[in-house]
């Protein structure tokens, strides 16, 4: 596999059954950015003003 691309995407995760409850949505290609300076996914941080407690493993 070769990184090319860097690609903006939105998603949540509501799952009802197994199954996501929304569609993933694709707004944008970020050809600002290199793909070796995007991170890797990780743990969920908390966001400011949410108040949700990060998960753990």
């Amino acid at each position: 596999m070769r990184l090319d691309l860097v690609a903006e995407f939105l998603a949540d995760t509501a799952v009802d059954d197994g199954r996501y409850r929304h569609p993933v949505r694709y707004p944008r290609l970020r050809e600002e950015m290199d793909p070796r300076d995007v991170p890797k996914l990780a743990e969920p941080e908390e966001h400011p003003g949410e108040g949700a407690a990060p998960l753990r493993a």
